[in-house]
């Protein structure tokens, strides 16, 4: 394959994949309606941001990886937080989870342990209690 034929294989990719990760983002964010799990919006959009370091001429300023801000709408009632709300980044092994409620004791002040007993977000994510 010449190198034309790979740019251009990276470029109609790119395209791809950011027309899909902005209309699941419209779909989570706007429609509060999801179609795709967090593992997959997660994989598609790694594979974006893999693809623009390999090919930076093909990033475009609006790409779902260089956004800042969000579509939410209004329409959801602000909730107030009695403790802090701290992510799990992408944890997706338990060995991830253990390193992540390190650093996460580590920035809250305080070591705390980890609890056997899973809790589903409304996101979908999996929270420690």
């Amino acid at each position: 394959m010449s190198n034309g034929s790979i740019d251009d294989a990276a470029r109609r990719e790119i395209e791809e994949l950011a027309a899909l990760l902005r209309r699941y983002q419209r779909e989570y964010y706007v429609e509060g309606r999801p179609s795709v799990s967090d593992i997959e919006y997660d994989r598609l959009f790694d594979r974006l941001l893999e693809l623009e370091r390999e090919h930076p001429q093909f990033r475009r300023d609006d790409s779902p990886t260089v956004r800042v801000g969000s579509d939410l709408t209004s329409e959801l009632p602000e909730v107030e937080h009695t403790i802090p709300v701290l992510s799990l980044d992408k944890a997706y092994s338990s060995g991830e989870v253990e390193t992540w409620i390190g650093r996460t004791g580590k920035r809250a002040g305080r070591p705390f342990a980890s609890s056997p007993y899973p809790r589903l977000h409304f996101t979908g994510a999996v929270g420690l209690v």
